[in-house]
């Protein structure tokens, strides 16, 4: 059994506040974005609070009763919400949630084509039984993106095809949820979605998923699907730490029902980085990429040195005795430490990004169960 994880960035589309080269120049329109709705979703608004959503929509150009603008749209359902005049948005007229129903949603832009395309050829590449998705708009999209661009490639390879296809939306409303597609028969799932944290915040900002993968014989695998929460939002990895904390529970759990469990996802943390150790000092876990088989660069993310290592498959005691090789599939980004498919690098530097399939690499491994 071949079992993979990568973050595709989306698949048609994305926020064009996630599309950004470089991370910084989205952070302040997430930031007012996230900012934004959690004012609005308040009971009652307070002056302050009427204030400070003038101020966002002023600041990025919801000017008018179409309220659109580069970056976001305003999605009035019903109720009197705002008045502009001269321009600008001069008065909230709601005073509290139940008085309008609406929110700020992200503008996304069309993924190109070709990127899409090198998005599949690495699937196709790496040809896992059982793939973990990370960042996938919706389950209707996934198969779409399946029967469309990746079923061809694995069809004229000869390879098999997938039959499951499943997603649970998650936490985070810009449509980058964790999907799973498989060969073999899924006996069943659990999302995480509800857990909270302490200060009664949903715990994940995703998701951690599970998705139990039938082996046979009453055996299931269970893979544990996770995004945690990057550093642009969480920069001294105080959400990471609550939920690495969490898996742990959930992988103590899973123990009672199956031996064969892989923590697999992007962690957006190195193994150096501090938030993630107590899932990585976990006696029953380990990085797959530390097993014998595995030989390759240290990381998972562009240059993949060991400061851009983010995505894991963490692997079971019973299952890293079985692990046969370990493998990083990097052809879908562009560098001269390997070689990245053909027209990623014969392009102008200026076009790579358009071309690249993602900013992270595919992590596989081959257990024989």
């Amino acid at each position: 059994m071949r079992i993979a994880t990568f973050n595709v960035e989306n698949l048609f589309s994305r926020p064009i506040a996630l599309s950004f080269e470089d991370w910084d120049d989205g952070k302040p329109i997430l930031a007012d974005h996230g900012r934004f709705n959690l004012i609005v979703g308040k009971p009652n608004y307070s002056a302050q609070d009427k204030a400070d959503l003038l101020a966002i929509m002023n600041l990025w150009g919801l000017t008018s009763a179409h309220a659109q603008s580069e970056y976001f749209f305003l999605r009035d359902i019903r109720g009197d919400f705002v008045k502009f005049a001269g321009g600008k948005a001069v008065e909230i007229r709601a005073n509290g949630r139940a008085d309008w129903i609406g929110w700020l949603e992200l503008k996304r832009v069309q993924i190109d084509a070709a990127a899409m395309r090198n998005t599949a050829r690495v699937i196709a590449d790496v040809d896992p039984d059982v793939l973990l998705l990370v960042e996938v708009e919706d389950r209707v999209t996934l198969q779409r993106f399946y029967d469309q661009l990746v079923w061809p490639l694995l069809q004229a390879q000869g390879s098999a095809p997938h039959q499951i296809f499943m997603l649970v939306d998650g936490n985070d409303p810009r449509g980058i949820d964790i999907g799973l597609m498989t060969r073999f028969p899924l006996v069943g799932m659990r999302s995480n979605v509800h857990r909270k944290n302490a200060a009664g915040n949903p715990m994940f900002s995703r998701d951690a998923i599970e998705f139990y993968v039938d082996i046979g014989k009453k055996n299931f695998v269970a893979v544990i699907g996770n995004h945690f929460s990057s550093k642009a939002s969480d920069l001294q990895g105080k959400r990471r730490r609550e939920q690495a904390a969490e898996v742990v529970a959930i992988v103590e759990d899973l123990r009672k029902r199956t031996p064969w469990i892989v923590v697999a996802g992007d962690l957006n943390d190195h193994l150096l980085g501090g938030s993630l150790d107590v899932l990585l000092n976990h006696p029953e876990l380990k990085d797959a990429m530390s097993l014998p088989a595995y030989s390759g660069r240290p990381g998972t993310y562009k240059t993949a040195s060991a400061t851009m290592k983010l995505d894991y498959m963490l692997v079971s005691t019973k299952l890293q005795s079985k692990v046969t090789a370990v493998d990083v599939n990097r052809r879908g980004y562009f560098s001269t430490l390997w070689e990245p498919f053909d027209d990623i690098k014969n392009a102008a530097p200026d076009q790579r990004s358009l071309l690249q399939a993602s900013d992270h690499h595919c992590l596989w491994l081959d257990v024989a169960l």
